[in-house]
């Protein structure tokens, strides 16, 4: 397989060397890697739960009688989401939706409690009804053969004075579970050091101001804007023995991070060590948190300039931030690891950001995203989609040690400030960037690499490079998650596929020393 990459400098060219089938050898510094999770939505090809309703769609509205789909009329919720249904209404949402059927087969358990009728569609069909039990009540509904349609749950009738709630629809197997994990999704978990739930708290964009805007672990689903509750991610890391790191929403105020924080500090193990970060990528224009942060740094009256004034901002936030932080577990710079994130291929972020005053005082580690590929899909994707799955190979190395000057300057500037460089992401960039996102030749393209027992090759490469320029922990994005012309950016396609059809997570478990069948 090495072969018919071109040959690298004598460093790079030694690492690569080290490489036999994807596995590396096992002398030598290993990274300390960690990982990001998918968002929780109904078309994520992850299965974190037990309970599916857990991943739910937000309720789509419908009438008794009536084959619309969604006739627009608002359904009115609960304190928790649950429907409260007016006469001939109809709450319906969706599971396992657009995942090329790949979730389980087999006999599911819906329970719930008040007086109210349930039914299933598309993939789901009920094959038995319960009698009511201690105020419950429950059927069976059985997927015979999985399909990308998924399983339509509808609530058909709710009584006013005694309403749907506590609605759950557990997997086959796992029928009342007491661990709210799917044990495939905590298994391909092992060995991670850090959980960054950056997506899970849905960050980019998010419309969290205050404490009572926190999602709960007992809400109706835990895949709406507001993202998974810190109850349920807390209790992951203790599951899987990871470190959290949380992204701070943007807009929320001094009472959301410290009742955040408590909640944290109140459920973690005494020994685990929390990293916060202050929304997501700031510095990226693509996202509205950016623009919303530029706004307040010019109403601060941080800098002339705007884009400057957007960084000035993002430090200012970060400090008084981990300040709430750290008095809430009150051991200083102890438990609390306060990160910093900058632009990776533009080091003129990083020496904005150390410039604020108290940053030395407040923060831990400076992290990038050093991707590898960006632009194979941007600015040079014209001539790229002609290219062979081995040229583009070929390329990606070339671009790897590219990345080699970025991450050095960078990890002066940390190290100038006494912190670790981090990475907040990072791996493959394969995507179709504006124009080229529809360019399906680019697209087949970019699939075919990812999925080439080669890229596993090029991540080992790439995560020994990062620890030979002096990187500390990598996260790389993201667990899980399907190809498409939006990226192939999961480390497995789906919960469950083959370890010799993942090239990118045999790479990372050979890495983290874990078993080869890990992730199964």
């Amino acid at each position: 397989m090495l072969g018919m990459l071109r040959p690298a400098g004598p460093i790079l060219g030694a690492l690569l060397c080290a490489m036999v089938g994807g596995s590396p050898a096992q002398d030598g510094p290993r990274p300390t890697l960690g990982v990001n999770l998918p968002a929780v939505v109904d078309w994520s090809t992850a299965i974190p739960f037990v309970d599916a309703v857990r991943t739910a769609r937000a309720w789509i509205p419908q009438r008794t009688g009536d084959g619309s789909w969604n006739t627009g009329a608002a359904i009115d919720v609960d304190a928790h989401g649950f429907p409260r249904l007016r006469d001939g209404q109809v709450a319906a949402t969706l599971m396992f939706r657009d995942v090329d059927g790949r979730y389980p087969a087999g006999d599911y358990l819906c329970t719930w409690r008040g007086d109210a009728d349930v039914d299933f569609g598309l993939d789901a069909a009920i094959v038995s009804r319960g009698a009511r039990s201690s105020g419950e009540r429950h059927c069976v509904a059985r997927v015979a053969s999985p399909t990308d349609q998924g399983i339509l749950l509808r609530v058909l009738r709710s009584a006013p004075g005694d309403p749907i709630r506590d609605l759950h629809l557990w997997l086959p197997g796992f029928h009342r579970a007491n661990d709210p994990f799917h044990p495939g999704f905590v298994e391909l978990l092992q060995g991670f050091r850090v959980l960054r739930f950056m997506d899970w708290m849905r960050t980019n964009g998010s419309p969290v101001e205050h404490a009572d805007d926190a999602p709960r672990p007992d809400d109706a689903t835990q895949a709406t804007e507001r993202g998974v509750a810190v109850e349920l991610a807390v209790g992951l890391c203790v599951r899987t023995g990871a470190e959290p790191w949380f992204c701070m929403p943007h807009r929320a105020d001094d009472a959301f991070v410290r009742r955040f924080a408590e909640r944290v500090h109140e459920l973690l193990p005494a020994e685990r060590r929390v990293w916060v970060e202050y929304s997501n990528e700031i510095w990226n224009g693509g996202f509205r948190q950016g623009a919303w942060v530029e706004e307040r740094g010019v109403a601060h009256g941080l800098a002339d300039d705007r884009y400057l004034a957007r960084l000035r901002e993002q430090a200012r936030r970060t400090i008084e931030m981990l300040a709430v932080w750290r008095d809430v577990f009150g051991d200083g710079r102890g438990r609390v690891v306060g990160v910093l994130a900058a632009q990776a291929a533009n080091p003129w972020t990083s020496e904005q950001l150390l410039a604020v005053d108290g940053v030395d005082e407040a923060v831990d580690a400076l992290a990038i995203a050093p991707y590898f590929g960006h632009a194979f899909g941007s600015n040079r994707a014209e001539a790229v989609r002609e290219w062979s799955v081995e040229q583009l190979l070929s390329a990606c190395r070339d671009a790897i040690r590219a990345n080699a000057s970025h991450i050095r300057r960078h990890r002066e500037l940390a190290a100038q400030h006494g912190m670790e460089l981090v990475a907040y992401e990072g791996g493959q960039h394969l995507v179709g960037v504006g124009p080229h996102v529809d360019d399906a030749r680019l697209r087949d393209l970019f699939i075919a690499a990812n999925r080439d027992p080669r890229m596993a090759d090029l991540y080992a490469l790439d995560l020994r490079q990062w620890v030979e320029l002096g990187g500390g922990l990598h996260c790389a994005f993201s667990l899980c998650g399907r190809p498409s012309k939006w990226g192939s950016w999961g480390l497995v396609e789906y919960q469950g596929q083959p370890l010799d059809e993942a090239p990118k997570l045999r790479a990372v478990r050979a890495l983290l020393g874990a078993p080869l069948g890990a992730g199964r």
